[in-house]
């Protein structure tokens, strides 16, 4: 019989380190069936229930599985790309991959056979302190030894690095297929340092690396320092190509601690980075040269669907597992990426920096400098016709490609242009020509763009529109902005979905799902929405108030809010609740312009005063990181205590994305009314105008209508997931609208809240069960 960390999933056997609740053996059995049939997954499991290692746990296991079963095969000789699996040594030979496979498969008789989770933490933080006392297994270090440069006899010093041997080792006889990679992607840094720790809770040692910015792993004396750390290092490099910490990269990644068996065999970039002061080695360098020997690697998912990082970073995603874990927002980061803001200054100033190293640039540049000088001419013509602050001009992709046919550059002829303007920038980088930042940004995404639009013979080119408006600052005439904005998140998500073996999009809000099919061109085969770990009749309080006090109806829109009777209700409403609310409350607005408004209102009224007799009261601010962390800080501290506090908050604003608000912190989550994305902004409106119109040519596209209120209510998902963070919490959901009582808004919230909101037209009623609930905890 398996122990309760082991359990049979799809015929592989995935170790977990708790007794598995049913949501997460969905998640597991999901991931497992997709990877198994190389199809693709939507996966919703609600925070707090496990999902991070679940996935972790399930993909692991799938990839030890599928390594056995190649190692047991027949050895086939498949010539190796060197950008992905060739593992480098530090004279650079190349070794056989299989030789590299460092403590992935876990047998029965392994010196090294994982522990449970808190055996683990415990080891683990012992060989941390004693890595002289404690080195790893001999059967480890030999197969280690094998992949990378072997130490001295002697243990080194913990954050010492082995000598370096002079010999290199014999060439590779034959040649296996690389297995798998798994690449999990999230938002943020700070997102993958949970997901290590997740990790290190697992018996799974693969070996891994994390993509990161310099603006982390930056160890150099003077340019960390520095704000435009990226520049400053490349500038450093092409005067100084011995410098200290790049001639040490080789060292770093050989480091044999680094890898299972070592005492940092699952490390972060805190651990990287310390060993990279300890020993004059770049951290940077050494993530990305990991990486290519890694079977697991971590990154923010911009990694993969941005061509400058990806192209930079050297990253291939053939036969590769792709994960984006919290991409609630991945259609609009798709979009971004594949769309240009900027001003005709902008252009018209790269496009003179340009003719200033006109006898420098090679002329392999030329259908990149061409294409820039027909469309400012272009854009230079047609802001004469634009009159008014508010007035705008918009075009089809396929109506500016039609003016660049003048380059010449077309769909038949693009693919080599593309390589010469690529040869050019590698020019440019070897002759140390120093063309200016901003510039070659501009550029390289105005190239990029055009690549998407001339892409399977301009598959994508109407799915673009060239917008210019001109716009104005305190009454002044001013510059005109430009925007090449992409619509469809499919032209650059087709990179992913057509070079991994399979792709998993995961969250704890992804519901509606529609748009996820409809938006990325993929098909998931695989489609979960997971329950939640809590017991939702007792753990849940969920209501919809739709009238205050005095019976009056909320219907939170753009018409009512200047008016004070509606601002002075809210303001009552909500310093009711709180009075009967333990702890943290977290209210969301609509938007900063109404928060803001309301606010005001309520410190003219003395209805501030109040409410800081009940909580201790915070808002979110727009300003930069620091006064925000402060701002979190402090509640989080005020929010412990008896009195509590209150932090008013924006959906889709800073703590509405990814922010933990477990226990105290976030007893209650309020909504009030719902947050349709700004019909104001020209992007919204022009991406409904385009959805309508692809509708009308396949009904499976979303209408704009569609679209549009499935942004509203993923945002107001994401903010409700900021309670109720593990399967001991509990807390309380209430949305201060009527419509969210109407039942086709009430479906499009997440399961676990649809299943148990109740309207309450009464709104003395609502405040009675709510002090019901809290009474009973």
């Amino acid at each position: 019989v398996d122990p309760p960390s082991k359990r049979w999933i799809g015929g592989i056997l995935v170790g977990f380190p708790y007794q598995a609740y049913g949501c997460q053996l969905s998640m597991m059995a999901r991931v497992i069936i997709a990877l198994q049939k190389q199809s693709n997954a939507l996966l919703e499991s609600p925070t707090g229930s496990g999902k991070t290692l679940s996935l972790l746990c399930a993909s692991l296991a799938w990839q030890e599985d599928e390594l056995k079963n190649r190692e047991a095969a027949p050895v086939a000789k498949v010539e190796i790309p060197e950008d992905t699996i060739v593992i480098e040594s530090s004279d650079e030979e190349k070794i056989d991959p299989q030789q590299a496979k460092v403590r992935v498969c876990w047998s029965d008789d392994d010196d090294f056979q994982a522990l449970p989770v808190h055996q683990f933490t415990k080891q683990k933080e012992n060989k941390r302190k004693n890595a002289e006392e404690s080195p790893v297994s001999k059967r480890a270090k030999k197969e280690h030894l094998e992949a990378s440069t072997p130490p001295k006899k002697s243990t080194p010093k913990k954050g010492s690095f082995p000598d370096v041997p002079s010999t290199p080792p014999p060439p590779p006889k034959k040649k296996r297929e690389y297995p798998v990679r798994i690449f999990y992607t999230t938002r943020t840094h700070s997102q993958i340092s949970k997901a290590v720790k997740e990790l290190q809770k697992t018996e799974y040692r693969p070996i891994m690396s994390i993509l990161g910015s310099r603006k982390h792993y930056c160890v150099h004396p003077k340019i960390s320092k520095l704000t435009n750390k990226d520049s400053e290092c490349v500038q450093l490099l092409e005067s100084n190509p011995t410098c200290a910490y790049s001639k040490n990269v080789d060292k770093l990644v050989n480091y044999s601690e680094l890898y299972p068996g070592g005492s940092y065999e699952t490390w972060d970039i805190e651990d990287l980075v310390a060993l990279g002061k300890r020993n004059t080695a770049c951290p940077f360098f050494s993530a990305r040269k990991l990486s290519r020997r890694a079977h697991l690697v971590f990154c923010p998912y911009q990694y993969l669907l941005d061509p400058g990082i990806r192209k930079s970073s050297k990253i291939s995603l053939e036969n590769s597992v792709v994960i984006f874990d919290e991409a609630h927002n991945i259609e609009d980061v798709c979009r971004d990426v594949a769309s240009l803001d900027t001003t005709i200054e902008s252009l018209n100033t790269a496009l003179k920096d340009l003719e200033k190293l006109e006898d420098k640039i090679p002329k392999t540049l030329y259908p990149l400098v061409s294409s820039l000088q027909i469309l400012v001419a272009w854009l230079n013509r047609t802001q004469t016709t634009i009159s008014g602050s508010s007035n705008t001009h918009q075009w089809s992709g396929e109506f500016v490609l039609g003016i660049l046919e003048e380059v010449p550059l077309n769909s038949t002829n693009w693919s080599t242009e593309d390589k010469k303007v690529e040869k050019a920038w590698a020019t440019i980088s070897a002759d140390g020509i120093e063309v200016p930042g901003s510039c070659q940004m501009l550029l390289k995404k105005l190239w990029y763009i055009l690549s998407l639009m001339f892409e399977d013979n301009m598959k994508y080119a109407n799915d673009f529109r060239v917008v210019i408006e001109k716009v104005t600052w305190g009454g002044k005439a001013g510059d005109y902005s430009v925007g090449i904005w992409c619509f469809n998140p499919a032209a650059s998500f087709s990179f992913v979905s057509k070079s991994a073996r399979s792709v998993i999009v995961t969250s704890g809000t992804l519901y509606p799902f529609d748009s996820f099919k409809s938006e990325l061109g993929v098909n998931f085969q695989n489609v979960l929405e997971a329950a939640h770990v809590i017991n939702l009749e007792r753990q849940l309080f969920a209501a919809v108030i739709s009238h205050d006090k005095d019976k009056n109806q909320y219907q939170i829109t753009r018409a009512n809010n200047d008016s004070y009777t509606f601002q002075d209700s809210l303001g009552n409403t909500i310093l009711e609740l709180c009075t009967h609310i333990p702890n943290g409350v977290l209210c969301f607005f609509p938007s900063y312009i109404l928060m803001e408004k309301v606010i005001s209102r309520w410190n003219n009224t003395g209805l501030s005063t109040k409410l800081r007799r009940v909580k201790n009261v915070f808002l979110e601010t727009r300003s930069n990181d620091q006064a925000f962390q402060h701002q979190l800080d402090m509640y989080t501290l005020q929010s412990q205590t008896s009195k509590g506090a209150i932090l008013f908050a924006v959906c889709r604003g800073k703590i509405s994305e990814g922010l933990d608000f477990g226990d105290a912190t976030a007893r209650a989550v309020l909504i009030v009314g719902i947050p349709f994305p700004n019909l104001v902004d020209k992007k919204v409106s022009c991406k409904m105008e385009y959805n309508n119109q692809r509708k009308k040519t396949n009904n499976t596209i979303l209408s704009g209508d569609e679209w549009y209120n499935l942004q509203a209510f993923r945002a107001v998902n994401q903010a409700i997931g900021r309670c109720i963070r593990h399967k001991d919490d509990y807390g309380a959901v209430i949305l201060i609208d009527s419509r969210y009582s109407s039942k086709d808004k009430t479906l499009k919230l997440s399961k676990w809240v649809r299943t148990r909101v109740k309207t309450y037209p009464d709104f003395t009623k609502s405040v009675q069960d709510l002090q019901t609930f809290f009474k009973i905890k």
